[in-house]
């Protein structure tokens, strides 16, 4: 959608594809939570030290969506829209500000959330994070990250 507005064409960057939850794909939150009490604690507390069963880390996600950031900042010059999901986001928002994966809570990211960097003297520096005034008002209860 934000491509065909000004006529560009979209590539697809397999390491901004949304995390693997592994077994805790499509189930209830609340199922999780009984069915796998102490990883969901530890999830909770401590993100950085999860593997989900059968699928990631955030230390994976981090891998795979840094080197997708490497690719842009030696091929492209000027304004590069990423779009991904929730918890990719929030892992690249830790990593081009320098806070480990310990950090995941501490970063709000809604739906449709816009986060913008500059790359200056090849650092990363946060602009602008989690606009969504463009939107219609916010729900209620924001949703989560999982």
């Amino acid at each position: 959608i934000i491509a065909r507005s000004h006529k560009l064409d979209v590539h697809i960057a397999p390491g901004l594809l949304d995390f693997d939850y592994g077994e805790w794909q499509g189930l209830a939150h609340q199922e999780v939570k009984a069915r796998y009490k102490e990883l969901y604690a530890t999830w909770l507390d401590h993100p950085e030290r999860v593997r989900m069963p059968a699928g990631e880390s955030l230390d994976d996600v981090r891998q795979r969506a840094i080197g997708v950031i490497d690719d842009i900042v030696t091929k492209h010059r000027g304004t590069v829209v990423l779009v991904s999901h929730r918890v990719v986001n929030k892992v690249l928002i830790c990593a081009l500000l320098g806070l480990d994966n310990s950090h995941f809570w501490k970063i709000r990211q809604d739906t449709c959330g816009i986060t913008t960097f500059t790359y200056e003297g090849g650092k990363f520096i946060l602009t602008g994070h989690n606009d969504t005034s463009y939107l219609a008002p916010p729900l209620k209860t924001p949703l989560s990250d999982f």
